[in-house]
């Protein structure tokens, strides 16, 4: 039942992203397109400047989901409904904050941004307007989707949310076409966000029945959020700072950088949702004292280094090649040792996803917390001081030195000392099997793509795939006979699809 509430998961999340990645690639095309480059580097800085402010929430969210994983595994209806009632309070009084902190950031913005051509009632409406439409699911939805998702069920919310935002998203690229207000468009979407939170409301009732609304509030689950939040405040400032700092020098260099970024994004966000829809399972195995866990971590481990290694040198490879020729044009393309900065990004955050299952099954908040702010303010300071003479490729360098240095190794250590009391060996062993493939594959890529001249969008396409399909079969062959994990994983999933 975990594996089919897992694929379910990650099915009805991964699909509709793919659909929803492919409307956003359009979608900035069309707002440099129809509105220009200074409206799609202010766009791609709220949503950063979004992220920070949503540091208020202190990730309440993910101490909600961890603390329901055992009453659930329990059956307690009673404990589950006082803590979901005691979310609701909580998120409600974080909404207010984040509400507060928005009319502030929206006085400020004008002041730190370089505006270039845009007018100062435009960013404060556009940053408002879109605001107001993010804070409605905090209000009314997210101590429901934090059920959904610590009970396997997150499927059900990303069936309506996922709905809603393609209709949307296709409605948008239209009313772009015809150069309709962002300013209307965004009061659309707010519509269709209320219109998703009506029917997932409608289907927790009937998932539900015994959820009691009037239960005791339960809300010592924020107490874990004085941990938590440093590991979200670790994640934005890999993730979120360096437009924000690249906004004080031109809004043009948010948006060459966010181009790059959003593909980045695309891909590890695609590996990301994989790992969700395990998380909740693997974290029930832990929570039931089963003794699979390391078994599993294994495997998720090799599996992961497989993705990285496949998705660090086909992005590394290809990426000049779909933004040049294929998505925008060549003044947008980024010289290749910046492209190699992104690449080592993605791969580290493509690794690091089951140290995080395994550290969050076991709440290792507090123990983390230390390194995580040390990186961080490290983070910081580089970019700050990087930006100015190297720019784009100076605040990714900041990133890869804190990522490499810091954040991975640190968060390695304590994982295999405090959840599976082993060296970190293991790892390392297979850091190194990737590394090799990789030089492998640069050299097999650099011959693939010698053989295509690249005039047209049909060969970009072209040596775009056979890369693609080279690198996917190479690296399945290299891992099926070098890694011993990743031939179990494989070994177990056609055992599985033979038995169906």
């Amino acid at each position: 039942m975990r594996t089919k509430k897992s694929i379910y998961n990650f099915i009805s999340d991964a699909l509709p992203f793919l659909i929803l990645g492919i409307l956003s690639f359009l979608r900035i095309r069309y707002i440099i397109k129809f509105y220009g480059e200074d409206v799609n580097g202010y766009v791609q800085l709220i949503t950063q400047v979004f992220s920070y402010l949503a540091l208020a929430e202190a990730g309440f969210g993910t101490a909600v989901i961890y603390k329901l994983y055992k009453p659930l595994a329990d059956k307690d209806h009673e404990e589950v409904s006082s803590i979901v009632v005691g979310s609701k309070i909580i998120f409600k009084k974080i909404a207010l904050v984040m509400g507060i902190g928005s009319i502030i950031c929206s006085v400020l913005i004008p002041l730190f941004i370089n505006k270039g051509t845009l007018s100062i009632t435009f960013i404060v409406l556009l940053f408002l307007l879109s605001f107001g439409h993010y804070l409605l699911e905090y209000f009314l939805i997210y101590p429901y989707t934090s059920l959904l998702q610590s009970d396997q069920n997150q499927y059900v919310s990303n069936l309506y949310r996922n709905a809603t935002k393609i209709l949307f998203g296709i409605l948008e690229l239209y009313l772009m076409s015809l150069k309709i207000s962002l300013l209307l468009i965004v009061c659309i979407n707010a519509v269709f966000t209320i219109i998703y939170i009506l029917c997932v409301m409608k289907k927790i009732k009937k998932l539900y029945p015994w959820l009691d609304e009037n239960a005791v509030p339960d809300t010592t689950a924020f107490k874990m959020t004085k941990d938590v939040i440093v590991h979200r405040i670790s994640s934005l400032v890999f993730t979120k700072t360096d437009p924000i700092i690249l906004s004080r020098y031109s809004l043009g260099y948010v948006s060459i950088y966010s181009a790059y970024n959003y593909i980045l994004d695309f891909l590890t966000t695609i590996v990301s949702k994989l790992y969700n829809a395990l998380r909740a399972s693997y974290c029930n195995i832990v929570a039931l004292g089963q003794t699979e866990d390391k078994k599993y971590f294994r495997m998720f481990l090799s599996f992961s280094f497989f993705i990285a290694t496949f998705c660090g040198i086909t992005f590394f490879t290809t990426t000049n090649i779909f933004v040049g020729q294929i998505w925008l044009n060549k003044s947008n393309v980024l010289e290749a040792s910046v492209v190699l900065l992104f690449s080592i990004i993605m791969y580290g955050r493509i690794v690091i996803n089951p140290i995080y299952v395994a550290r969050d099954s076991k709440g290792l908040y507090k123990e983390t917390k230390s390194f995580t702010v040390i990186q961080a303010i490290t983070n910081i300071i580089l970019s700050l001081i990087l930006v100015r003479k190297y720019e784009i490729f100076g605040v990714l360098l900041a990133t890869v030195i804190s990522q490499y240095l810091i954040l991975i190794p640190c968060n390695v250590r304590v994982v295999y000392k405090d959840v599976f009391n082993e060296k970190i060996w293991s790892f390392t062993y297979k850091f190194l099997i990737s590394i090799g493939m990789l030089i492998i594959l640069y050299f097999a890529d650099t011959c693939i793509l010698n053989m295509f001249t690249l005039l047209t969008k049909t060969d970009a396409l072209l040596a775009m795939s056979t890369v693609c399909v080279s690198n996917l079969v190479l690296v399945c062959v290299l891992y099926y006979i070098f890694d011993i994990d990743f031939k179990l994983l494989m070994s177990t999933v056609l055992r599985k699809m033979r038995k169906q």
